[in-house]
């Protein structure tokens, strides 16, 4: 699928396996790749590059939500296909460093057991991390929300420009709806997330998994998860 932008200095691509988005941050001569699909999608996130045409030399970091396979798959062929670090929340790093199986899943939904009859890879690649990310932190311009409930260490990132950005990653799916994720970790820890995430203040709000939210997305959530 061809790169789309989302708002000026913001691109996304949607990868076919597991439907899932990478998200390219622009900013002058620098880029920054948002999760990176699941295993084998490094050559066409490199060939997104090129269609902003930007090279693998422009990435400075690959930041991701979180280390399931679908978005970290293909983080160690990324870092070293670009030479860029890779950055995870501190309780996802090891599981990506050392390429070991998260704790299988459990479903909320219908949704949730149709995915885990798919039977998904539940490791990825060993994966040098650069830096261990942590709530409240600020990188490439973003403020880091940690955001369990889906993975331990799943985190979303709050642009603040364009009236806010939020990339949410799994913390929610807009797909077929508007939801809290299918599948989780700790259920508690969803509702509180998205509780969170609903205090926020953003314009845009971007998936791992569905379409884009471009207009009053911080009160779609308030609306929906603030209660």
């Amino acid at each position: 699928m061809p790169v789309e932008e989302v708002v000026p200095g913001l691109h996304a691509r949607l990868f076919r396996d597991w439907r899932v988005y990478v998200y390219y941050l622009v900013e002058g001569d620098e880029v920054t790749i948002i999760d990176t699909g699941g295993k084998g999608s490094a050559s066409q996130i490199i060939d997104g590059l090129a269609e902003l045409g930007k090279s693998p030399e422009d990435v400075k970091r690959i930041l991701l939500t979180h280390g399931h396979q679908d978005h970290a798959g293909s983080a160690a062929r990324l870092a070293a296909a670009t030479g860029a670090p890779v950055y995870v929340h501190a309780a996802d790093a090891g599981h990506v460093r050392e390429g070991t199986d998260y704790p299988k899943l459990k479903p909320r939904t219908l949704f949730g057991r149709l995915i885990l009859l798919m039977r998904p890879p539940t490791r990825v690649e060993a994966t040098p991390i650069a830096s261990e990310l942590s709530d409240g932190d600020e990188v490439a311009g973003m403020r880091v929300i940690h955001t369990p409930g889906h993975a331990p260490g799943h985190v979303a990132f709050h642009w603040p420009r364009h009236g806010g950005v939020l990339i949410i990653g799994d913390a929610a799916f807009n797909l077929p709806y508007l939801a809290a994720a299918h599948l989780y970790d700790d259920l508690d820890s969803v509702w509180s997330s998205l509780r969170k995430i609903a205090a926020l203040e953003f314009e845009v709000a971007c998936f791992g998994h569905g379409r884009v939210i471009r207009r009053q997305a911080g009160q779609r959530f308030r609306k929906k998860f603030a209660r």
